[in-house]
């Protein structure tokens, strides 16, 4: 089985359950990957469940956008970026004009790596990389219900 097959799964339809909304708000992608066909993989993925979805590979082109657009519910950013900021980092700076961004982490590295690194989010907050389109849509969900961040 492929990477690709394991994380998106087959293309089939979609159970209701898995699709967050009918009328969904934007999600901001914020993901730093060597590979471009996985960080599309999981702009697709996040299409798939019917999310609005703007996609940058680095904080500072995602920073631009944050402060210029007003409809954006949910940032989803991998922990470290490249250009010296990290996920952490963003996710602070945007708070500051969006004070009730909902926002989800991913990174494919250890936790002990991330805490080593000083770029540790909270565990509650953080999406282990490798990660199935069930998983991400529950985590989105949740933060939607929730209301947290």
């Amino acid at each position: 089985m492929s990477q690709q097959t394991e994380l998106a799964g087959p293309r089939t339809e979609l159970s209701p359950d898995l699709i967050l909304e009918s009328n969904p708000q934007p999600i901001l992608s914020v993901d730093l990957q060597d590979d471009f066909e996985v960080r599309q993989l999981i702009v697709g993925m996040l299409e798939r469940l019917g999310s609005v979805v703007d996609d940058f590979s680095d904080g500072e082109s995602a920073q631009f956008l944050l402060s210029s657009r007003e409809r954006i519910e949910i940032l989803l950013t991998d922990v470290l970026l490249s250009g010296g900021l990290t996920g952490l980092e963003l996710a602070g700076q945007a708070r500051q004009v969006r004070p009730d961004l909902k926002v989800l982490f991913m990174s494919g590295y250890a936790a002990e790596v991330l805490e080593n690194k000083g770029a540790h989010p909270n565990r509650g907050q953080l999406i282990q990389e490798p990660f199935q389109r069930g998983t991400l849509a529950g985590r989105i969900r949740q933060a939607r219900i929730s209301g947290s961040s």
